[in-house]
């Protein structure tokens, strides 16, 4: 019973490492994917509003928002990467202050 026991906890434990690291190389190519459409649209963005003269209102816009989608995939990328490859992450705390609680609104 005690080895049925023993071999269940160690099969779980495995299975849950497999499981996170194929999730985690799963991510990573869907993160490199949405990394290149974006950086496509971006340049594609620029083409209509320096060649064709288009998009006045709506580039500034766009922009901003395909390069924060950009640093935030860059952000996430090499933790998803790590557990890709089986290493441990570690685990910052992080204290919130006075200020990145409260934002001010301008």
């Amino acid at each position: 019973m005690i080895v049925l026991i023993i071999f269940l906890s160690v099969g779980t434990v495995l299975t849950f490492r497999i499981t996170r690291r194929l999730r985690a190389k799963q991510k990573v190519k869907m993160l490199k994917i949405e990394e290149r459409v974006l950086e496509k649209l971006t340049k594609k963005a620029q083409e209509d509003r320096f060649k064709k003269k288009t998009l006045p209102a709506t580039y500034e816009i766009r922009v901003t928002k395909y390069r924060e989608k950009l640093a935030d995939i860059k952000g996430k990328l090499p933790g998803y990467e790590a557990l890709a490859r089986g290493e441990k992450l570690k685990k910052n705390k992080i204290k919130k202050s006075k200020e990145s609680s409260n934002p001010k609104h301008i």
